[in-house]
């Protein structure tokens, strides 16, 4: 599989070279899927933010955006068995 840096081309006869150079003359395009990892942040019981792992020090905040993700619960039941505040990855 070639690497995704090889595939930034601009004009058609770029796309062809490259797949007459990396392919059998065949070709499978699919949709890109990707995932995202984040921190959930709960205090009592709500959610107080969300973050991108970043770099391993900085993330982007995403508290805004994830509200709009249904399966992320805005509230959770289980503070008494963790306390106060829990990070969810």
């Amino acid at each position: 599989m070639g690497s995704l840096s090889k595939l930034k081309y601009e004009s058609p006869a770029e796309v062809k070279k490259f797949i007459k150079t990396w392919s059998r003359n065949e070709l499978n395009i699919s949709a890109k899927v990707d995932g995202i990892s984040c921190r959930l942040h709960y205090e009592h019981g709500k959610l107080i933010s969300a973050s991108t792992r970043g770099d391993g020090w900085y993330g982007e905040d995403l508290t805004d955006k994830i509200k709009f993700v249904k399966s992320v619960p805005m509230e959770v039941d289980m503070m008494k068995l963790v306390g106060d505040e829990v990070d969810i990855r």
